[in-house]
Protein backbone atom coordinates (compact mmCIF):
# COMPACT_ATOMS: atom_id res chain seq x y z
CA UNK A 1 0.00 0.00 0.00
CA UNK A 2 1.42 3.59 -0.93
CA UNK A 3 0.59 6.86 1.25
CA UNK A 4 -0.74 9.03 -1.33
CA UNK A 5 0.73 11.90 1.16
CA UNK A 6 2.94 12.04 4.11
CA UNK A 7 1.75 11.18 7.82
CA UNK A 8 3.64 12.68 10.25
CA UNK A 9 4.13 11.55 13.93
CA UNK A 10 3.51 14.09 16.80
CA UNK A 11 7.20 13.97 17.09
CA UNK A 12 8.10 14.65 13.67
CA UNK A 13 5.78 17.21 13.43
CA UNK A 14 7.22 19.05 16.77
CA UNK A 15 10.84 18.88 15.15
CA UNK A 16 9.38 20.32 11.85
CA UNK A 17 7.70 22.97 13.86
CA UNK A 18 11.42 23.74 15.51
CA UNK A 19 13.07 23.77 11.89
CA UNK A 20 10.43 26.48 10.77
CA UNK A 21 10.71 28.36 14.14
CA UNK A 22 14.36 28.76 13.85
CA UNK A 23 14.29 29.34 9.82
CA UNK A 24 11.55 32.20 10.44
CA UNK A 25 13.27 33.81 13.72
CA UNK A 26 16.64 34.38 12.22
CA UNK A 27 15.38 35.28 9.08
CA UNK A 28 17.60 32.21 7.12
CA UNK A 29 14.72 32.31 3.95
CA UNK A 30 15.68 28.53 3.90
CA UNK A 31 13.39 26.01 2.30
CA UNK A 32 13.72 23.07 4.41
CA UNK A 33 13.39 19.59 2.54
CA UNK A 34 13.19 15.96 4.40
CA UNK A 35 15.18 13.65 1.91
CA UNK A 36 15.63 10.23 0.77
CA UNK A 37 14.86 7.34 2.57
CA UNK A 38 12.39 8.91 5.16
CA UNK A 39 10.21 10.28 2.72
CA UNK A 40 10.45 6.92 0.68
CA UNK A 41 9.59 4.99 4.04
CA UNK A 42 7.09 7.27 4.92
CA UNK A 43 5.10 6.74 2.20
CA UNK A 44 4.99 2.94 2.28
CA UNK A 45 3.80 3.73 5.65
CA UNK A 46 6.60 2.50 7.45
CA UNK A 47 8.28 4.06 10.21
CA UNK A 48 11.58 5.92 10.22
CA UNK A 49 14.00 7.97 12.50
CA UNK A 50 16.54 8.49 9.99
CA UNK A 51 15.18 12.16 8.72
CA UNK A 52 17.53 13.95 7.14
CA UNK A 53 17.21 17.60 5.83
CA UNK A 54 18.44 19.72 2.88
CA UNK A 55 19.01 22.94 2.81
CA UNK A 56 18.84 25.60 -0.04
CA UNK A 57 21.06 28.52 0.82
CA UNK A 58 23.02 27.39 3.58
CA UNK A 59 25.23 24.74 4.85
CA UNK A 60 24.28 22.45 7.22
CA UNK A 61 26.67 23.18 10.36
CA UNK A 62 25.67 27.04 9.93
CA UNK A 63 21.99 25.82 9.94
CA UNK A 64 22.50 23.61 13.15
CA UNK A 65 23.97 26.05 14.99
CA UNK A 66 20.90 28.56 14.15
CA UNK A 67 18.69 25.66 16.22
CA UNK A 68 21.22 25.28 19.05
CA UNK A 69 20.52 29.05 19.58
CA UNK A 70 17.15 29.15 19.19
CA UNK A 71 16.79 25.95 21.49
CA UNK A 72 18.56 28.28 24.44
CA UNK A 73 16.49 31.24 23.56
CA UNK A 74 13.40 29.00 24.30
CA UNK A 75 14.97 27.74 27.88
CA UNK A 76 15.63 24.21 26.11
CA UNK A 77 18.27 21.67 26.19
CA UNK A 78 20.67 21.48 23.63
CA UNK A 79 23.27 18.90 22.48
CA UNK A 80 27.09 19.76 20.86
CA UNK A 81 26.32 19.24 17.23
CA UNK A 82 28.39 16.30 15.54
CA UNK A 83 30.00 16.60 12.39
CA UNK A 84 30.20 13.87 9.99
CA UNK A 85 33.54 14.68 7.61
CA UNK A 86 33.63 13.58 4.24
CA UNK A 87 34.46 9.89 4.07
CA UNK A 88 33.97 9.04 0.19
CA UNK A 89 34.81 5.56 1.13
CA UNK A 90 32.03 5.95 3.62
CA UNK A 91 29.88 7.10 1.06
CA UNK A 92 29.61 10.72 3.02
CA UNK A 93 30.49 13.09 0.06
CA UNK A 94 29.65 15.99 1.69
CA UNK A 95 30.24 17.80 5.46
CA UNK A 96 27.26 16.77 7.07
CA UNK A 97 25.50 18.13 10.49
CA UNK A 98 24.18 16.51 13.18
CA UNK A 99 21.36 18.05 16.00
CA UNK A 100 19.77 16.77 18.71
CA UNK A 101 16.09 18.01 19.14
CA UNK A 102 14.83 16.85 21.82
CA UNK A 103 15.26 13.10 21.90
CA UNK A 104 15.50 12.91 18.11
CA UNK A 105 18.90 13.65 16.04
CA UNK A 106 19.13 14.73 12.37
CA UNK A 107 21.08 15.14 9.76
CA UNK A 108 21.69 18.35 8.06
CA UNK A 109 23.62 19.20 4.74
CA UNK A 110 22.92 21.51 1.69
CA UNK A 111 21.43 20.35 -1.94
CA UNK A 112 24.07 19.72 -4.16
CA UNK A 113 24.72 18.52 -7.91
CA UNK A 114 27.86 16.16 -8.14
CA UNK A 115 30.51 15.46 -11.18
CA UNK A 116 32.65 12.12 -11.20
CA UNK A 117 36.31 11.49 -12.79
CA UNK A 118 36.59 9.04 -15.22
CA UNK A 119 38.58 6.93 -12.58
CA UNK A 120 37.06 7.41 -9.19
CA UNK A 121 33.81 7.02 -7.82
CA UNK A 122 34.28 9.63 -5.35
CA UNK A 123 32.66 13.19 -7.00
CA UNK A 124 33.19 16.88 -7.05
CA UNK A 125 30.38 18.24 -5.21
CA UNK A 126 28.97 21.87 -5.59
CA UNK A 127 25.52 23.65 -4.40
CA UNK A 128 22.87 22.82 -6.17
CA UNK A 129 19.12 22.81 -7.43
CA UNK A 130 16.51 20.24 -5.96
CA UNK A 131 15.97 19.19 -9.18
CA UNK A 132 20.38 18.39 -9.25
CA UNK A 133 19.99 16.74 -6.08
CA UNK A 134 17.38 14.34 -7.02
CA UNK A 135 18.73 12.79 -9.99
CA UNK A 136 22.58 12.89 -8.60
CA UNK A 137 20.97 10.02 -5.92
CA UNK A 138 21.06 6.07 -6.34
CA UNK A 139 17.62 5.55 -7.18
CA UNK A 140 14.45 6.74 -7.63
CA UNK A 141 12.54 5.47 -4.88
CA UNK A 142 15.18 7.35 -2.60
CA UNK A 143 15.20 10.70 -4.77
CA UNK A 144 12.06 12.47 -3.77
CA UNK A 145 12.00 15.33 -1.11
CA UNK A 146 9.24 16.43 1.48
CA UNK A 147 9.11 20.49 1.38
CA UNK A 148 8.67 21.09 4.82
CA UNK A 149 7.74 24.76 4.26
CA UNK A 150 4.37 23.73 2.15
CA UNK A 151 4.32 19.92 3.50
CA UNK A 152 4.47 18.82 0.51
CA UNK A 153 6.05 15.78 -1.71
CA UNK A 154 8.18 16.91 -4.42
CA UNK A 155 9.01 14.46 -7.08
CA UNK A 156 11.62 16.35 -9.30
CA UNK A 157 12.26 13.10 -11.33
CA UNK A 158 8.67 12.39 -11.83
CA UNK A 159 9.17 8.61 -11.25
CA UNK A 160 9.81 8.39 -7.42
CA UNK A 161 6.24 7.46 -6.78
CA UNK A 162 5.70 5.74 -9.95
CA UNK A 163 7.76 3.52 -8.88
CA UNK A 164 6.94 2.70 -5.54
CA UNK A 165 3.62 2.10 -6.52
CA UNK A 166 4.84 0.08 -9.88
CA UNK A 167 7.71 -1.44 -7.38
CA UNK A 168 10.52 -0.67 -9.67
CA UNK A 169 14.50 -0.61 -8.80
CA UNK A 170 15.49 2.37 -11.39
CA UNK A 171 17.87 4.90 -11.35
CA UNK A 172 17.16 8.82 -12.15
CA UNK A 173 19.86 9.01 -15.21
CA UNK A 174 21.16 6.44 -17.67
CA UNK A 175 21.94 3.30 -15.42
CA UNK A 176 25.21 2.80 -17.32
CA UNK A 177 26.00 6.13 -16.78
CA UNK A 178 25.07 6.24 -13.18
CA UNK A 179 26.87 2.96 -12.28
CA UNK A 180 29.91 3.93 -13.98
CA UNK A 181 30.20 6.97 -11.72
CA UNK A 182 29.75 4.83 -8.78
CA UNK A 183 29.77 1.59 -9.20
CA UNK A 184 28.45 0.50 -5.16
CA UNK A 185 25.08 1.83 -6.32
CA UNK A 186 24.93 -1.88 -8.14
CA UNK A 187 25.11 -3.52 -4.67
CA UNK A 188 22.35 -0.75 -3.17
CA UNK A 189 20.11 -1.34 -6.03
CA UNK A 190 20.42 -5.06 -5.46
CA UNK A 191 19.93 -4.33 -1.52
CA UNK A 192 16.85 -2.55 -1.68
CA UNK A 193 15.33 -4.97 -4.18
CA UNK A 194 16.07 -7.68 -1.77
CA UNK A 195 14.90 -5.24 1.45
CA UNK A 196 11.49 -4.17 -0.39
CA UNK A 197 10.59 -7.50 -2.67
CA UNK A 198 10.97 -4.48 -5.73
CA UNK A 199 12.10 -5.32 -9.56
CA UNK A 200 14.96 -4.22 -10.98
CA UNK A 201 14.13 -2.22 -14.24
CA UNK A 202 15.65 -3.87 -17.37
CA UNK A 203 17.88 -1.15 -18.72
CA UNK A 204 19.32 -1.43 -15.01
CA UNK A 205 19.84 -5.18 -15.19
CA UNK A 206 20.92 -4.43 -18.73
CA UNK A 207 24.17 -2.17 -17.41
CA UNK A 208 24.82 -3.63 -14.40
CA UNK A 209 25.54 -6.98 -15.51
CA UNK A 210 27.96 -5.65 -18.15
CA UNK A 211 31.49 -5.86 -18.73
CA UNK A 212 32.69 -2.08 -18.14
CA UNK A 213 30.31 -1.97 -14.61
CA UNK A 214 31.83 -5.24 -13.31
CA UNK A 215 34.98 -3.65 -13.78
CA UNK A 216 34.21 -0.63 -12.11
CA UNK A 217 33.02 -2.73 -8.88
CA UNK A 218 35.72 -4.26 -8.70
CA UNK A 219 38.33 -1.39 -9.46
CA UNK A 220 36.45 2.03 -7.98
CA UNK A 221 34.64 0.11 -4.54
CA UNK A 222 36.49 -0.38 -1.38
CA UNK A 223 36.31 -3.98 0.05
CA UNK A 224 34.74 -2.06 3.02
CA UNK A 225 31.85 -1.16 1.28
CA UNK A 226 31.23 -4.11 -0.86
CA UNK A 227 30.90 -5.70 2.84
CA UNK A 228 28.74 -3.32 4.58
CA UNK A 229 26.34 -3.58 1.23
CA UNK A 230 26.30 -7.29 1.69
CA UNK A 231 26.09 -7.64 5.12
CA UNK A 232 22.71 -4.84 4.29
CA UNK A 233 21.47 -8.06 2.15
CA UNK A 234 21.70 -10.58 4.49
CA UNK A 235 20.07 -8.36 7.34
CA UNK A 236 17.48 -7.57 5.07
CA UNK A 237 13.74 -9.97 4.26
CA UNK A 238 15.26 -11.13 1.36
CA UNK A 239 18.95 -12.16 1.40
CA UNK A 240 18.48 -14.99 -0.38
CA UNK A 241 16.68 -13.42 -3.31
CA UNK A 242 19.74 -10.95 -2.92
CA UNK A 243 22.50 -13.61 -3.82
CA UNK A 244 20.26 -14.34 -7.11
CA UNK A 245 20.33 -11.18 -8.21
CA UNK A 246 24.06 -11.18 -7.56
CA UNK A 247 24.60 -14.05 -9.42
CA UNK A 248 21.89 -12.34 -11.96
CA UNK A 249 23.83 -9.77 -12.85
CA UNK A 250 27.07 -11.52 -12.90
CA UNK A 251 28.61 -9.61 -9.74
CA UNK A 252 28.80 -12.69 -7.59
CA UNK A 253 32.48 -13.38 -8.48
CA UNK A 254 32.78 -9.30 -7.60
CA UNK A 255 31.18 -9.20 -4.17
CA UNK A 256 32.72 -12.71 -3.25
CA UNK A 257 36.34 -13.09 -5.68
CA UNK A 258 38.37 -16.74 -5.29
CA UNK A 259 41.87 -15.56 -5.01
CA UNK A 260 44.62 -16.62 -7.16
CA UNK A 261 46.56 -18.66 -4.63
CA UNK A 262 43.31 -20.71 -3.35
CA UNK A 263 43.03 -24.69 -4.05
CA UNK A 264 39.84 -24.14 -6.07
CA UNK A 265 40.45 -23.61 -9.86
CA UNK A 266 39.29 -20.24 -11.03
CA UNK A 267 37.24 -22.40 -14.43
CA UNK A 268 35.18 -23.48 -11.61
CA UNK A 269 32.06 -21.65 -10.94
CA UNK A 270 30.75 -21.73 -7.17
CA UNK A 271 27.73 -19.50 -7.20
CA UNK A 272 24.97 -22.22 -7.89
CA UNK A 273 26.15 -24.36 -5.36
CA UNK A 274 26.65 -21.01 -2.56
CA UNK A 275 23.14 -20.05 -3.28
CA UNK A 276 22.01 -23.35 -3.38
CA UNK A 277 22.93 -24.09 0.45
CA UNK A 278 21.93 -20.65 1.37
CA UNK A 279 18.64 -21.39 0.53
CA UNK A 280 18.30 -24.21 1.94
CA UNK A 281 19.35 -23.13 5.00
CA UNK A 282 16.82 -20.48 4.67
CA UNK A 283 14.41 -23.10 4.27
CA UNK A 284 15.33 -24.46 7.71
CA UNK A 285 15.10 -21.06 9.59
CA UNK A 286 11.98 -20.86 8.29
CA UNK A 287 10.56 -23.39 9.69
CA UNK A 288 12.31 -22.42 13.32
CA UNK A 289 10.59 -20.37 15.52
CA UNK A 290 12.10 -16.60 14.78
CA UNK A 291 13.30 -16.65 18.37
CA UNK A 292 15.32 -19.91 17.66
CA UNK A 293 18.21 -17.55 16.50
CA UNK A 294 19.14 -14.13 16.99
CA UNK A 295 18.89 -11.67 14.46
CA UNK A 296 22.89 -11.83 14.80
CA UNK A 297 22.80 -15.75 14.76
CA UNK A 298 20.59 -15.29 11.62
CA UNK A 299 23.41 -13.16 10.20
CA UNK A 300 26.34 -15.86 10.77
CA UNK A 301 23.99 -18.30 10.13
CA UNK A 302 23.25 -17.32 6.22
CA UNK A 303 26.59 -15.85 5.59
CA UNK A 304 27.70 -19.16 6.41
CA UNK A 305 25.57 -21.60 4.29
CA UNK A 306 26.53 -19.41 1.79
CA UNK A 307 29.71 -20.34 1.76
CA UNK A 308 29.31 -23.68 2.82
CA UNK A 309 30.57 -25.55 -0.32
CA UNK A 310 33.55 -23.42 0.15
CA UNK A 311 34.73 -25.25 3.38
CA UNK A 312 37.46 -27.51 2.76
CA UNK A 313 39.08 -24.78 0.00
CA UNK A 314 42.05 -23.49 1.43
CA UNK A 315 44.00 -20.28 0.52
CA UNK A 316 47.62 -19.75 1.02
CA UNK A 317 48.73 -17.11 3.45
CA UNK A 318 51.91 -15.04 4.86
CA UNK A 319 54.53 -17.74 6.00
CA UNK A 320 53.62 -20.39 3.74
CA UNK A 321 50.50 -21.08 6.21
CA UNK A 322 46.96 -22.32 4.67
CA UNK A 323 43.90 -20.88 5.74
CA UNK A 324 40.19 -21.71 5.07
CA UNK A 325 38.65 -19.47 1.66
CA UNK A 326 35.30 -18.83 3.72
CA UNK A 327 37.21 -16.95 6.20
CA UNK A 328 39.81 -15.29 4.05
CA UNK A 329 36.21 -13.80 1.66
CA UNK A 330 34.93 -12.56 4.66
CA UNK A 331 37.93 -10.99 6.63
CA UNK A 332 40.00 -9.97 3.52
CA UNK A 333 37.28 -9.62 0.35
CA UNK A 334 34.58 -8.28 2.48
CA UNK A 335 36.24 -6.53 5.08
CA UNK A 336 33.85 -8.03 7.83
CA UNK A 337 35.00 -8.72 11.33
CA UNK A 338 37.49 -10.98 12.09
CA UNK A 339 35.42 -12.35 14.72
CA UNK A 340 32.77 -13.08 12.11
CA UNK A 341 35.33 -15.21 9.76
CA UNK A 342 36.50 -16.91 12.58
CA UNK A 343 33.26 -18.02 13.59
CA UNK A 344 32.32 -18.72 10.26
CA UNK A 345 35.03 -21.60 9.82
CA UNK A 346 34.66 -22.98 13.66
CA UNK A 347 30.36 -23.29 12.54
CA UNK A 348 31.41 -25.30 9.03
CA UNK A 349 33.76 -27.34 11.15
CA UNK A 350 30.95 -27.77 13.60
CA UNK A 351 27.83 -28.40 11.28
CA UNK A 352 30.18 -31.65 9.67
CA UNK A 353 30.83 -32.65 13.47
CA UNK A 354 27.38 -32.24 14.51
CA UNK A 355 25.76 -34.22 11.03
CA UNK A 356 28.40 -36.99 11.46
CA UNK A 357 27.26 -37.83 14.96
CA UNK A 358 23.50 -37.35 14.34
CA UNK A 359 23.84 -39.79 11.30
CA UNK A 360 25.52 -42.58 14.31
CA UNK A 361 23.07 -41.80 16.29
CA UNK A 362 19.83 -41.96 14.13
CA UNK A 363 18.83 -38.41 15.60
CA UNK A 364 16.14 -38.33 12.37
CA UNK A 365 14.34 -39.37 15.09
CA UNK A 366 13.55 -38.70 18.65
CA UNK A 367 16.58 -38.30 20.90
CA UNK A 368 17.23 -41.18 23.46
CA UNK A 369 16.22 -40.40 26.98
CA UNK A 370 19.05 -39.79 29.46
CA UNK A 371 18.65 -42.68 32.67
CA UNK A 372 18.94 -41.30 36.20
CA UNK A 373 22.65 -41.51 35.88
CA UNK A 374 23.61 -39.00 33.63
CA UNK A 375 25.49 -41.55 31.64
CA UNK A 376 22.51 -42.71 29.49
CA UNK A 377 23.48 -44.72 26.67
CA UNK A 378 24.71 -42.44 24.20
CA UNK A 379 28.82 -43.65 23.60
CA UNK A 380 31.25 -41.83 25.20
CA UNK A 381 33.19 -41.08 21.79
CA UNK A 382 30.41 -39.03 20.57
CA UNK A 383 30.08 -37.60 24.31
CA UNK A 384 33.39 -36.46 23.84
CA UNK A 385 33.27 -34.99 20.27
CA UNK A 386 30.24 -32.89 21.18
CA UNK A 387 32.15 -31.45 23.93
CA UNK A 388 35.15 -30.51 22.02
CA UNK A 389 33.00 -28.97 19.75
CA UNK A 390 31.06 -26.86 22.26
CA UNK A 391 34.11 -25.77 23.68
CA UNK A 392 35.60 -24.46 20.07
CA UNK A 393 31.82 -22.88 19.27
CA UNK A 394 31.00 -21.66 22.72
CA UNK A 395 27.57 -20.13 22.94
CA UNK A 396 27.22 -19.84 19.14
CA UNK A 397 26.74 -23.98 18.81
CA UNK A 398 22.90 -23.73 17.38
CA UNK A 399 24.03 -21.61 14.89
CA UNK A 400 25.84 -24.67 13.42
CA UNK A 401 22.81 -27.35 13.60
CA UNK A 402 20.67 -25.73 10.48
CA UNK A 403 23.90 -26.33 8.24
CA UNK A 404 23.95 -29.65 10.07
CA UNK A 405 20.70 -30.34 9.34
CA UNK A 406 21.10 -29.91 5.48
CA UNK A 407 24.49 -31.73 5.17
CA UNK A 408 22.26 -34.74 3.79
CA UNK A 409 21.56 -32.75 0.36
CA UNK A 410 23.52 -31.84 -2.24
CA UNK A 411 23.60 -28.72 -2.15
CA UNK A 412 25.99 -28.96 0.93
CA UNK A 413 27.99 -31.08 -0.93
CA UNK A 414 31.81 -29.68 -0.84
CA UNK A 415 33.63 -28.49 -3.49
CA UNK A 416 36.56 -30.47 -2.89
CA UNK A 417 36.74 -34.23 -2.54
CA UNK A 418 38.89 -36.51 -0.64
CA UNK A 419 40.80 -38.44 -2.93
CA UNK A 420 44.18 -40.63 -2.53
CA UNK A 421 45.94 -37.86 -3.92
CA UNK A 422 44.46 -35.11 -1.37
CA UNK A 423 41.69 -32.51 -2.08
CA UNK A 424 40.73 -32.31 -5.29
CA UNK A 425 38.27 -29.43 -6.83
CA UNK A 426 35.09 -30.79 -8.15
CA UNK A 427 33.08 -28.67 -11.18
CA UNK A 428 29.59 -29.63 -9.68
CA UNK A 429 27.87 -26.68 -11.22
CA UNK A 430 29.06 -26.07 -14.42
CA UNK A 431 30.41 -22.84 -15.93
CA UNK A 432 26.54 -20.88 -15.93
CA UNK A 433 25.74 -18.22 -13.79
CA UNK A 434 22.02 -18.51 -14.90
CA UNK A 435 20.35 -19.95 -11.00
CA UNK A 436 17.15 -21.11 -12.36
CA UNK A 437 18.29 -23.80 -15.20
CA UNK A 438 16.98 -27.23 -14.86
CA UNK A 439 20.40 -28.57 -14.41
CA UNK A 440 20.44 -26.69 -11.43
CA UNK A 441 16.98 -28.02 -9.86
CA UNK A 442 19.31 -30.70 -7.91
CA UNK A 443 21.21 -27.93 -6.40
CA UNK A 444 18.62 -25.86 -5.26
CA UNK A 445 17.62 -28.86 -2.91
CA UNK A 446 14.19 -30.22 -2.06
CA UNK A 447 12.06 -27.07 -0.56
CA UNK A 448 9.12 -29.68 -0.37
CA UNK A 449 7.33 -28.90 2.85
CA UNK A 450 8.09 -32.19 4.34
CA UNK A 451 12.01 -32.06 3.32
CA UNK A 452 11.77 -28.58 5.12
CA UNK A 453 10.19 -29.59 8.00
CA UNK A 454 12.53 -32.92 8.60
CA UNK A 455 15.43 -30.64 8.64
CA UNK A 456 13.77 -28.14 11.12
CA UNK A 457 13.03 -31.61 13.54
CA UNK A 458 16.83 -32.48 12.70
CA UNK A 459 17.88 -29.48 14.24
CA UNK A 460 15.26 -29.27 18.01
CA UNK A 461 16.26 -33.18 18.15
CA UNK A 462 20.07 -32.63 17.72
CA UNK A 463 19.58 -29.45 20.17
CA UNK A 464 17.51 -31.85 22.58
CA UNK A 465 20.80 -34.79 22.39
CA UNK A 466 23.12 -31.94 23.19
CA UNK A 467 20.49 -31.39 26.36
CA UNK A 468 20.55 -34.80 27.60
CA UNK A 469 23.91 -35.19 27.46
CA UNK A 470 24.16 -31.70 29.56
CA UNK A 471 26.85 -30.69 27.58
CA UNK A 472 25.00 -27.16 26.43
CA UNK A 473 26.77 -25.45 28.87
CA UNK A 474 30.45 -27.54 27.74
CA UNK A 475 32.62 -24.69 27.31
CA UNK A 476 32.22 -23.02 30.40
CA UNK A 477 32.70 -26.45 32.47
CA UNK A 478 36.02 -25.75 34.86
CA UNK A 479 38.32 -29.13 35.32
CA UNK A 480 37.31 -31.00 38.57
CA UNK A 481 41.06 -30.61 40.03
CA UNK A 482 43.19 -27.40 38.46
CA UNK A 483 47.00 -28.02 37.52
CA UNK A 484 48.70 -27.74 40.86
CA UNK A 485 45.88 -30.24 42.53
CA UNK A 486 46.38 -32.35 39.67
CA UNK A 487 50.41 -32.44 39.99
CA UNK A 488 49.96 -33.02 43.80
CA UNK A 489 47.63 -35.94 42.78
CA UNK A 490 50.33 -37.46 40.76
CA UNK A 491 53.42 -36.51 42.42
CA UNK A 492 54.85 -34.42 39.90
CA UNK A 493 57.40 -32.68 40.64
CA UNK A 494 57.13 -29.73 38.06
CA UNK A 495 54.52 -28.74 35.02
CA UNK A 496 55.31 -28.87 31.61
CA UNK A 497 53.28 -30.22 28.34
CA UNK A 498 52.30 -33.36 30.45
CA UNK A 499 50.43 -31.81 32.76
CA UNK A 500 48.21 -29.45 29.60
CA UNK A 501 47.38 -32.78 28.00
CA UNK A 502 46.69 -34.22 31.49
CA UNK A 503 44.05 -31.46 32.15
CA UNK A 504 43.03 -31.63 28.36
CA UNK A 505 41.77 -35.23 28.91
CA UNK A 506 40.50 -34.49 32.30
CA UNK A 507 38.21 -31.95 30.97
CA UNK A 508 37.41 -34.46 28.36
CA UNK A 509 36.12 -37.30 31.34
CA UNK A 510 34.42 -35.15 32.09
CA UNK A 511 32.11 -34.32 28.85
CA UNK A 512 31.78 -38.20 28.96
CA UNK A 513 30.50 -38.06 32.61
CA UNK A 514 28.98 -34.82 33.05
CA UNK A 515 27.85 -35.54 36.64
CA UNK A 516 31.37 -36.90 37.48
CA UNK A 517 32.98 -36.61 40.88
CA UNK A 518 36.49 -35.83 41.61
CA UNK A 519 36.70 -39.15 43.35
CA UNK A 520 35.53 -40.97 40.30
CA UNK A 521 37.86 -38.27 38.39
CA UNK A 522 41.17 -39.58 40.85
CA UNK A 523 39.77 -43.61 40.11
CA UNK A 524 40.07 -42.33 36.27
Amino acid sequence: MLYEKVELTPEEKEIFKLLLETNEHFNLGATLRAAGGWVRDKLLGKCSDDIDIALDNMLGKAFAEKVNEYLTIKGEETHKIGLIETNPEQSKHLETARVRIRDTWIDLVNLRSETYACDSRIPEMCFGTPEQDAYRRDLTINSMFYNINTSSIEDFTKKGIMDLEGQIIRTPLAPRETFLDDPLRVLRAVRFCARFGFELEPDLVEAAASEEVRAALRDKVSRERVGVELEGMIKSAAPVFAVQQLIRLRHFNSVFPIPANASLPETIDCAPSCLAAMQTVGDVLTSLPTEWLSDEERRICLLAALLLPLRDVNVSLKKGKQGPLAAYIIKESLKIRSKDADLVAVVHSCAVGFASIAAALSVDGAPRTLESTGSGDYPEEYRVEIGKMMKSIQGNWRIALPLAAIMDSPCAASLMEETSNGLVALDRAGSSTEPHRASDQKLLGEHCDIQRQRRANLCRNIEEVVRLMELQDAWSIKPLMNGKEIMQFLQMKQAGPQLGQITKGLLEWQYAHPRGTVEQCQEW
